[in-house]
């Protein structure tokens, strides 16, 4: 059963994952791909201490526990929590359509892959030991890398500034001889 509980937690925290992604994708875009500017709206907004983002903290705290490591069903327990929030966060975003277009697009595809990279190595290096551990170390990746969603487009954006910048060079330089 620890098994199946630590991999409905990773499931869950995968889906909040790709959602809070998105939306900090699009935050980003609404901040013209600035990490520094984006920083500071994340500071100045209520985004940091939304919530949904206490909650993905103390989902993070709560695996960390004792009463976790020892108890499937707190396990469980969080993934219904992750998996409320994610359905949540679904049904609201079908009410505010914001577009994902271009390089917001690309930063979300990219910053996706990293993540689920890091998650499959955790998995991968658990497995090495059990699979119990396997599951145990995916889903705490998981839930870490949600809880820090915000930096990991930060992250992803600096890594494929100089890309974007260098194609878009190219575009308008394309263009401009036309």
């Amino acid at each position: 059963m620890t098994i199946i509980a630590y991999t409905a937690l990773a499931a869950a925290a995968i889906l909040d994952l790709l959602i809070a992604m998105r939306q900090d994708a699009i935050a980003l875009k609404n901040n013209h791909f600035s990490n520094n500017r984006f920083y500071a709206w994340l500071r100045e907004s209520d985004e940091l201490t939304s919530p949904k983002r206490l909650l993905f903290l103390t989902v993070l705290i709560a695996c960390c526990t004792t009463m976790a490591q020892m108890s499937w069903i707190v396990v469980m327990i969080l993934a219904l929590v992750l998996l409320a929030q994610g359905i949540h966060a679904l049904l609201s975003q079908r009410h505010t359509p914001s577009a994902i277009k271009g390089r917001a697009t690309r930063l979300y595809a990219t910053a996706s892959t990293l993540a689920l990279a890091a998650i499959a190595i955790a998995g991968y290096l658990g497995y090495r030991s059990s699979e119990a551990e396997a599951s145990q170390s995916t889903a705490f990746v998981a839930v870490m890398l949600l809880s820090i969603s915000p930096l990991v487009i930060m992250s992803t954006n600096w890594l494929t500034g100089p890309i974007e910048k260098r194609a878009q060079n190219g575009l308008d330089d394309h263009n401009g001889s036309d």
